[in-house]
């Protein structure tokens, strides 16, 4: 990567992510809801690494951790879809694919 692509790709994340905290309501669900339902699994579920058959692990949490963070990466990029969808539909990424980024 060049100089300039790495500044390219810096402002429009920079872009990006003031965009997306501005409006808190879109942050706040991918980050709760993947914790809440871990919580709530492991509260529900938490004995049930000592049944017979259950793969060996120290607790139910590790378990799901893997779980939760592909909830958390699914939630993410739902919002990611959303923030490029809007761009689409303001005219943002017509004149990003006219200018000279590389």
């Amino acid at each position: 990567m060049t100089k300039n692509s790495i500044r390219q790709t810096v402002a429009l994340g920079k872009r990006s992510t003031l965009e997306l905290f501005r409006q808190p309501a879109l942050v706040l669900p991918s980050m709760i809801f993947p914790l809440f339902f871990s919580f709530l699994g492991n509260s529900s579920f938490g004995k049930t690494t000592s049944l017979p058959g259950f793969p060996k692990v120290s607790s139910y949490l590790q378990f799901q951790l893997a779980g939760t963070i592909v909830q958390g990466v699914l939630f993410g990029s739902v919002t990611g879809a959303a923030a490029l969808a809007t761009d689409i539909e303001n005219g943002f990424f017509d004149r990003l694919l006219a200018s000279p980024t590389s």
